[in-house]
């Protein structure tokens, strides 16, 4: 019996099936986090762990899929798509198929977009703004990007240690060079 990305049925369901017709009947668990299985099923298991793909395996892949369903997709698309998979097949066709689907050519912005994601010339522009910029201005430009992108800040890597009363709110300090009432509060322990 095979069992594929089903997390809360296993943990839920299978502990006594798997018990029960263990005598006769071989379970094939597959899954990226192991984590995610309740350990009395892990003690149970044997574990073989695969390592990612190669980007020219995924590559030669895509191409096959790219030309059999006929998918207009760019060069900067199909890197921006290898990149992004980070060597995980399954991620790299679901990720190709919903662009696919969305879009009538892909390219490297409908994979980010498709994704969630920050094209990766958006965040050199942050970055370049945070080091350039006061904190003001920089924070404005920030909250600017978001605005105009409809972008959250919270999928951002790492923002989930930032709050937004962190930085604007009531009775917070200001900062008259930058014109607005600013502060930063790490929710780190």
């Amino acid at each position: 019996m095979l069992f594929e990305e089903v997390f809360p049925l296993i943990t839920r369901y299978t502990n006594s099936v798997i018990e029960k017709y263990t005598k006769n009947v071989r379970f094939c668990i597959i899954c990226n986090y192991i984590n995610k299985l309740s350990p009395a099923i892990q003690s149970r298991t044997t574990k073989f762990r695969f390592a990612p793909l190669s980007t020219p395996s995924i590559a030669a892949r895509l191409d096959h899929i790219l030309e059999s369903e006929s998918v207009n997709i760019t060069p900067e698309g199909k890197e921006a798509l290898l990149k992004l998979s980070q060597g995980d097949m399954r991620k790299a066709v679901n990720v190709l198929q919903a662009c696919a689907s969305a879009y009538d050519t892909v390219d490297e912005e409908e994979v980010y977009m498709c994704v969630g994601m920050i094209m990766p010339a958006d965040t050199e522009r942050i970055v370049q703004s945070m080091l350039s910029e006061e904190f003001g201005s920089c924070l404005k430009s920030i909250f600017s990007y978001i605005t105009l992108t409809h972008f959250s800040y919270q999928h951002s890597e790492g923002a989930e240690r930032f709050s937004t009363a962190g930085y604007i709110g009531s009775g917070l300090r200001s900062n008259p060079r930058s014109g607005i009432s600013a502060s930063y509060k790490n929710n780190n322990p």
